[in-house]
């Protein structure tokens, strides 16, 4: 969460020294304040684990490039294809290698971002299961509940009463003009 960032949250508790995450537990608060408030330790552990996975399956990756494609009669059948990018002069390599960075750099962007909405999802589920609905009287949130029900409860009644003057002032003056 953006901690302190809107005034709900004084609306809310009547003072800025309350947090949410008193209530979260320790995997509210590494989602909260590791995860979503330092966006550059996601990203970190994003490609951590992206190069993790990468070099896990680097042996099969080999494997296959070296006795599949390698050694394909398809590969060297189109040499003269293929032969003329491998020979290229070093600006157009430069170009290739831009691209295709660019192309990794924006799908990492989407995975991050899907990464990042599932991680706000699972620090929404975690606030909706811990933070407490009602506020008990110990509590260090100073929160007068009471107070403001019977406040709603009286601008109801003296709009209610306002709408029955209405309508007799309505019926007065309907009268007077018969």
């Amino acid at each position: 969460m953006w901690h302190n960032q809107y005034l709900i949250h004084k609306s809310w508790f009547g003072t800025e020294s309350t947090s949410l995450l008193q209530h979260v537990g320790i995997k509210g608060w590494f989602i909260s304040s590791v995860l979503l408030d330092r966006p550059y330790m996601l990203r970190s552990m994003l490609v951590l684990t992206v190069a993790m996975i990468i070099i896990s399956i680097l042996p099969i990756l080999e494997y296959a490039f070296n006795y599949g494609i390698l050694n394909s009669k398809f590969v060297w059948e189109r040499y003269n294809n293929w032969g003329k990018f491998y020979h290229a002069a070093f600006p157009f390599k430069l170009l290739l290698a831009q691209m295709a960075w660019k192309f990794v750099a924006t799908k990492f962007d989407s995975l991050q971002r899907k990464v990042l909405d599932h991680i706000v999802d699972m620090e929404c589920a975690i606030l909706e299961e811990s933070v407490p609905v009602t506020l008990k009287d110990d509590d260090e949130i100073e929160a007068d509940f009471h107070q403001s029900e019977e406040d709603v409860v009286d601008a109801m009644v003296e709009e209610d009463e306002q709408e029955t003057l209405f309508e007799d002032e309505s019926e007065n003056f309907e009268s007077d003009q018969d």
